[in-house]
């Protein structure tokens, strides 16, 4: 493909992608610091799917994951994710659709100015502090703050349809998950520099 219809291209998704302003408004920096709001999947009674996960490095030789933070919604596919967080990228459904970096869903979350503390407060404890994936239900759309910090600058760009962000190594990361509706926790998810992660959700997730 010629240059001038890839810039043409990743012009028509940045205009159609205000998420990728979470690098700093395509600016290169380490630190990605943003509130996305996000529209999870209908289930049924009006209540919506949501999970999260928190994953330290699976060193399996066969199948290696990363470590990760994963704020999903929807049957297991190439568009679940919402927002996500990986130190490495990841090999799946057949392509490497899941580059390291801090990325969002444009077709399901877009930038959001609302306050959402980066804090384990008002979910129970303690922490799992092994891999585990958690189910929600939910009504209405959620919050979901993300900061990481990564080893070199980066500046947002699309990373794969529908994901944009910036890519590359992450070394620490946070996610927070609220209600929009009611403001209150969904999950508070940690990744430490030594790859350890914690992972805090509200009582009734399963």
């Amino acid at each position: 493909m010629k240059v001038a219809a890839v810039a043409a291209l990743f012009a028509l998704v940045l205009a159609a992608a205000p998420v990728v302003a979470a690098a700093s408004a395509g600016t290169a920096g380490r630190v990605i610091d943003r509130t996305f709001v996000c529209t999870p999947v209908a289930t049924y009674g009006g209540m919506r799917d949501i999970s999260v996960t928190a994953a330290p490095p699976y060193k399996d030789p066969q199948e290696p994951e990363p470590a990760m933070l994963l704020v999903k919604s929807g049957p297991y596919s190439p568009y679940e994710q919402l927002v996500a967080v990986r130190t490495k990228a990841a090999q799946r459904f057949g392509s490497n659709q899941y580059r390291a970096g801090v990325y969002a869903n444009t077709a399901r979350c877009a930038l959001s100015r609302a306050s959402v503390p980066l804090s384990p407060k008002g979910l129970p404890s303690p922490p799992v502090l092994w891999s585990k994936e958690v189910d929600c239900k939910v009504r209405g759309r959620v919050l979901v703050h993300v900061r990481a910090e990564l080893d070199s600058p980066s500046a947002g760009r699309p990373t794969g349809a529908p994901y944009a962000g910036a890519v590359g190594t992450v070394a620490s990361a946070q996610i927070a998950v609220r209600s929009e509706k009611t403001g209150k926790p969904i999950g508070f998810a940690t990744l430490g520099q030594d790859g350890k992660t914690k992972l805090w959700t509200k009582s009734g997730c399963s």
